[in-house]
């Protein structure tokens, strides 16, 4: 997840011109799918954590990562609100 405020306040200087054709929803989720590649760099001891995504190619990369996800996390959700509704799809 977005651990610096540079990070949020970026996409929240950009929600607020932009309005409705900016996503906060899926910048967050860009943001984790590149900050998880950091992790996993820094708890494994390797350096530099910073590589790939962190790049402008590895932000695109990112960024479509992100809103597959976000597709996934979509269709998941609606399963469980058929199933809670006792319907299926």
């Amino acid at each position: 997840m977005p651990v610096t405020p540079f990070h949020g306040g970026i996409g929240l200087a950009c929600k607020g011109p932009l309005g409705a054709r900016f996503s906060f929803t899926v910048f967050v989720a860009t943001q984790i799918v590149i900050d998880l590649e950091s992790g996993y760099f820094l708890f494994t001891g390797q350096y530099p954590v910073h590589r790939f995504l962190h790049t402008f190619l590895g932000s695109l990369v990112s960024l479509h990562l992100g809103l597959i996800a976000l597709g996934l996390l979509g269709l998941v959700w609606l399963y469980v609100a058929a199933w809670l509704r006792g319907r299926r799809l």
